[in-house]
């Protein structure tokens, strides 16, 4: 049996909330991955001639990386003036000679997040303050 449909109904707008883009178990699993690299990092920056060729290297493999992971979450490093602050200079103080043997991913990487997460807390908070406000039913778009 074939199901019809009035097409004088209109079907409502779903009216979708927005959603975290990097959840608490992604944000510390990246975290944990910078705090990985930075060790990687520090060990080959340790030694002479090897470390000053390879760090450069690997600092752009480790940015590259973090790129990709933050695109594929929905986050631009490039769209907010901090972040491109965060991720840039992160890069380039990786570049500095024994500098790069302290954990800078790692700080770049918890603040990258931790500004994602509360950006991301405060419009879905906006969002409901504003259904309420409207008297917006929410429906569900679960099937």
């Amino acid at each position: 049996m074939k199901h019809q449909t009035n097409s004088k109904i209109k079907p409502n707008k779903n009216i979708e909330p927005p959603q975290e883009r990097i959840d608490k178990s992604t944000g510390r699993l990246m975290v944990i991955v910078a705090l990985g690299f930075d060790s990687f990092q520090g060990i080959i920056g340790m030694l002479p001639v090897v470390g000053f060729i390879l760090s450069p290297l690997v600092s752009l493999f480790i940015w590259l990386t973090f790129w990709i992971w933050l695109k594929l979450h929905g986050v631009n490093v490039t769209d907010k003036i901090e972040r491109i602050f965060i991720m840039w200079g992160g890069f380039f103080l990786e570049l500095i000679p024994l500098l790069n043997i302290l954990p800078i991913w790692t700080i770049t990487i918890l603040i990258t997040v931790s500004l994602v997460q509360h950006n991301d807390r405060k419009k879905i908070k906006e969002f409901y303050e504003n259904l309420k406000s409207t008297n917006t039913p929410l429906t569900s778009s679960i099937k």
